[in-house]
């Protein structure tokens, strides 16, 4: 296949539909059962992004700045028009569910008043759902089995097993076992 020249290190069950694009000196390294439609990848100097395995990325881009690390686990789902935007690192742990037009950036991009731009690393746990249209910002962690409602803006700590929603995400329940 034309395309696994692109990747540091791939598995057996690579699956590319539509375009792919990876543009950049970074690596690109993927588990088994991936399967990648209208992806784009860039990366800069040192940047690596690892994704796991039994993955499905759809119609999503990934940024991955000079020495940035993303790391997208094991049975991953991400829909349409997700952007993952590094300058420092992403983590999205195994099982989580990433809605469309959802948003994960881990910095501030612009410093104010002469200071630099705040970088903080991103983690999204394990078995987590974001719903559509999410926006999850700079030095947050979003607990295991937790559960992200449409249109949320994330900008601190969400603990594990609950359910928030709003701008800026407020609590709103509490969950066993997450999404299903």
């Amino acid at each position: 296949m034309r395309h696994k020249r692109k990747f540091s290190s791939v598995g057996s069950g690579l699956g590319i539909l539509g375009k792919f694009q990876f543009l950049g000196p970074g690596k690109l390294i993927a588990g088994n059962n991936v399967e990648l439609l209208n992806v784009n990848i860039w990366t800069d100097k040192n940047a690596v992004i690892t994704i796991g395995n039994n993955v499905e990325l759809k119609n999503m881009s990934i940024f991955a700045d000079k020495n940035a690390v993303v790391t997208i686990g094991n049975n991953v789902r991400i829909s349409n028009n997700v952007q993952i935007i590094a300058q420092k690192q992403i983590v999205i742990k195994d099982e989580a569910l990433i809605g469309k037009q959802t948003i994960l950036q881990d910095s501030d991009f612009h410093g104010i008043d002469g200071k630099a731009p705040k970088i903080e690393p991103i983690t999204i746990g394990f078995h987590v759902w974001l719903a559509r249209q999410v926006l999850v910002l700079k030095g947050v962690t979003i607990g295991d089995y937790s559960i992200v409602g449409a249109g949320s803006v994330v900008v601190s700590h969400i603990s594990d097993h609950v359910i928030v929603a709003g701008n800026p995400a407020r609590q709103i329940g509490v969950t066993k076992d997450g999404y299903s």
